[in-house]
This record gives C-alpha cells, sequence and structure tokens, in this order.
C-alpha cells in the first residue's frame, strides 16, 4: 500500500472544499484501502493557525477544525500523528538522502 504524507496545503484545500478531491483523497487515505496516509504534528498545528487566523477564504472555528479532524480519525489519531517533521529525522540518516519518498517514510517512521 503507498504511504502518503500529507501537507498542509491538501488539509487546508480538504477544510475549505468537502466536496473538493482533496477531501476523497483524504477520506481514501482515512479508509485506509487504496493508500495509507501521515499528517505530522507540525502540520497540524499549521492547519490550525490558518484556519483560525482569517488566512484561508474562510475562517475556522476550533469546534469546525474539531468536526474535520473527527471526521478522518485513522489520519489524526494521536498514535499515528507524527511528532516530528521528516527533515529533522532525516539529518540522522544520510543512508536515505536519495531514496524514494515512500521508502523515506517507511523507514524514518
Amino acid at each position: 500500500m503507498t504511504l502518503v504524507l500529507f501537507d498542509t496545503t491538501v488539509l487546508a484545500a480538504a477544510i475549505c472544499r468537502p466536496d473538493g478531491i482533496a477531501f476523497r483523497l483524504l477520506r481514501l487515505a482515512n479508509a485506509g484501502a487504496v493508500i495509507d496516509g501521515l499528517v505530522t504534528d507540525i502540520t497540524g498545528f499549521e492547519l490550525l493557525r490558518i484556519a483560525t487566523s482569517g488566512t484561508l477564504a474562510v475562517t475556522f472555528t476550533p469546534s469546525e477544525i474539531d468536526e474535520f479532524t473527527d471526521a478522518l480519525p485513522h489520519l489524526f489519531a494521536s498514535e499515528r500523528n507524527v511528532r516530528n517533521s521528516p527533515p529533522r529525522r532525516l539529518t540522522e540518516r544520510a543512508d536515505l538522502h536519495n531514496a524514494p519518498v515512500e521508502q523515506i517514510l517507511r523507514d524514518v517512521y
């Protein structure tokens, strides 16, 4: 199964357009049938910041963001949420610097 690391851009698109392709992609990863997904803690914090600050076309309340993350429990489960970003961990693993992204994600996480 392909492992996908979702960035803030995908999460922002999905929360703004729950009928759009980004949300459908997150739902597929949440189901774990076709792809599997990861979200870093930094990505989650960044989504919270931009969604509540007016950076996006719509400003969301914390409860609306909770509703969004609750709709994707597999992706946002605390035990699956990666606690640091890949670049910080990659410096420890020089053998992965030229590896495909999927291999890096699997080896590091």
